[in-house]
């Protein structure tokens, strides 16, 4: 015996149903999306990366720094070709999103802020390169001290000055000296003098030049977002060794630094002068002050040269029984002393010795070099300064040695932004409930190169 049954669905079962299957189709979507998203995420990653594989080679090869150069080789800057690069690799791993728009933006360029980006990647390389990692916070840089020979000169044609005023005064009814006395002169010597007295023939400099108004400090760049920031004691002081390892000097041998744009380049770093010779000249005649400035203030401690230089004045000058003459001609022995012996350890020094800081006290037994000579003066540069010019040998070198005629420091960054706009469709476009059919997003993601 057969029977019909009746099926029967009520209305709160169907909407019961209706809930639950929205509620399943609305979990779908979400979980597609997130996947979209993270989708979106490691595409932007690995065109992250393919994207900074495209340093600079010659940068990175010959001086250890990781830049981006938005010249891509073209001559002048095209950020288009940064972007259009990016899409590419974007594309080959988006799968099914769609592109909208990609922007590169806000970029921290290698000379902003005084080359603040170059300094701390070089910094970071010798940190990495003698392992040094501890020390970061220590007192901040060194102030510049000024270094203007025609102060010291002054101060050292002074006493000279003295003497001959006293001498006047002991003067005839008719104006004409009643003691004819020949001081001893204060001979100071001039640049091209010192010159030929360190170097002997001046011909055997490097005659090397640059053309200063095409020099970062001097040109108009292109400016990135870089932020200052405060440079540390630590990083300053590796920051000079940085410069001693990858800038040629007087007197170095090192065959691996690059030195087709000028032969002595931590000079220039330190002078900024147009030339070599002028920039060797500006360190020499530094150390010829420093060293006789030294040398008259110890011979005025030392009583041998004291007693020497007062016999001196006394046999010239003594029969005046006038103290303050004895006193001004004494002091003129002492300069003219000093001067001679700064000229002597000034030869000393450029020829590859070492001669002593100071001659007695609290710094007898340290001696400095050339090497230690230039250290000091790289302390008291301008951090600006020797920035920029250290980046001007970088970028000099780049170009004559690889090829690359227009290439540009203000060009290379190592860090910016790229936003990128996608979207991607919803699975059930076909339903009218769900409105949104095209789901659009936006990620912006930081892009730099980690040291």
């Amino acid at each position: 015996m057969t029977g019909n049954k009746k099926g029967s669905l009520t209305i709160f079962l169907a909407l019961a149903m209706f809930t639950f299957l929205t509620f399943c189709m609305v979990l779908m979507e979400g979980s597609r999306i997130y996947f979209f998203r993270a989708k979106a995420m490691q595409a932007m990653e690995l065109a992250e990366f393919s994207v900074l594989s495209e340093y600079q080679q010659e940068l990175f090869s010959q001086y250890g720094l990781f830049f981006l150069d938005l010249d891509y080789e073209q001559g002048s800057e095209h950020v288009g070709i940064l972007e259009q690069r990016a899409r590419t690799y974007l594309i080959k791993n988006a799968g099914e999103l769609l592109m909208n728009g990609l922007e590169a933006q806000n970029f921290f360029r290698a000379t902003d802020c005084g080359g603040i980006r170059f300094l701390k990647q070089a910094a970071e390389q010798m940190k990495v390169q003698s392992g040094y990692k501890l020390f970061e916070e220590l007192v901040e840089n060194v102030g510049n001290v000024t270094l203007e020979g025609a102060e010291i000169q002054e101060i050292l044609e002074k006493k000279e000055n003295t003497a001959a005023g006293i001498l006047d005064g002991y003067l005839s009814e008719d104006g004409n000296r009643v003691l004819d006395i020949s001081l001893p002169s204060i001979t100071f010597p001039s640049i091209n003098a010192l010159t030929e007295a360190v170097f002997g023939d001046p011909s055997d400099l490097s005659s090397k030049e640059v053309m200063l108004e095409e020099r970062i400090l001097n040109r108009e760049l292109n400016e990135g977002t870089v932020e200052k920031e405060k440079i540390s004691f630590a990083d300053m002081q590796l920051f000079h060794g940085y410069i001693f390892e990858h800038c040629n000097y007087y007197g170095a041998e090192n065959e691996k630094v690059w030195k087709e744009s000028l032969e002595y380049q931590l000079e220039y770093v330190i002078s900024g002068k147009e030339s070599d010779r002028k920039n060797l000249e500006n360190i020499m005649w530094r150390i010829f002050l420093l060293r006789a400035g030294g040398n008259y203030l110890f011979y005025h401690q030392d009583a041998e040269h004291l007693g020497k230089a007062r016999t001196e004045a006394l046999a010239l000058v003594g029969f005046t029984g006038n103290a303050a003459l004895i006193e001004a001609v004494k002091e003129i022995f002492l300069i003219s002393q000093a001067i001679e012996d700064g000229i002597g350890q000034t030869r000393q020094i450029f020829a590859g010795e070492k001669v002593p800081l100071y001659q007695n006290g609290l710094f007898n037994g340290i001696e400095l070099g050339y090497e230690e000579y230039l250290y000091l003066f790289l302390n008291v540069t301008g951090a600006e300064e020797k920035t920029y010019r250290c980046m001007d040998i970088v970028e000099m070198e780049v170009r004559k040695k690889s090829g690359y005629e227009k290439f540009s420091l203000d060009h290379c960054v190592d860090c910016f932004e790229l936003q990128w706009d996608y979207q991607f469709e919803s699975m059930f476009v076909e339903i009218p409930l769900l409105d949104d059919e095209i789901y659009e997003n936006r990620i912006t993601r930081k892009i730099y190169y980690e040291t």
